[in-house]
């Protein structure tokens, strides 16, 4: 068997997990070191009323499918509901943002191509790991890994 075929059938990553912005969690499924850099995978789970904020990409497409719960999704001008079984494309460059709706928690499965965004997530989770955090530090973290907050007007 070749190589690359080997490696297709080999274990992916043991699941781990990081707490970002004092609450939505991040579960890695398959790292940027099992997919030879190709891409990540990762469930994202955030409370009701729980939200990301407005972000851009710089370096990564996602592709977004809703396991439970509810969303709210903008992207660019639109938003919408995005209801379980959801699935949805963010676009490297294009403005995002989720917000959990309804009254149970919400999780996504994420694909992110190229792989390597679980370095941010890991820098943003140390970042904000306190009560109060510092913004500033907060988006040098994003500035770093290629990513831009859009701040709200």
């Amino acid at each position: 068997m070749d190589t690359a075929r080997k490696q297709a059938c080999a274990p992916m990553y043991s699941p781990r997990s990081v707490i970002l912005m004092g609450g939505i969690e991040i579960v890695y499924r398959a790292v940027s070191e099992d997919t030879q850099g190709r891409y990540s995978l990762f469930e994202s789970t955030m409370s009701p009323g729980e939200s990301t904020p407005m972000h851009v990409h710089s370096k990564e497409d996602e592709l977004f499918y809703v396991l439970d719960g509810a969303f709210r999704v903008q992207v660019g001008e639109q938003s919408f509901e995005a209801p379980q079984g959801w699935v949805g494309l963010g676009p490297r460059h294009v403005p995002h943002s989720f917000e959990a709706i309804g009254t149970t928690p919400g999780t996504m499965l994420v694909i992110v191509t190229p792989a390597g965004l679980e370095r941010f997530f890991d820098e943003l989770a140390a970042e904000t790991a306190v009560p109060v955090f510092d913004l500033d530090r907060v988006r040098a973290v994003f500035r770093k890994y290629g990513l831009q907050m859009i701040e709200p007007k």
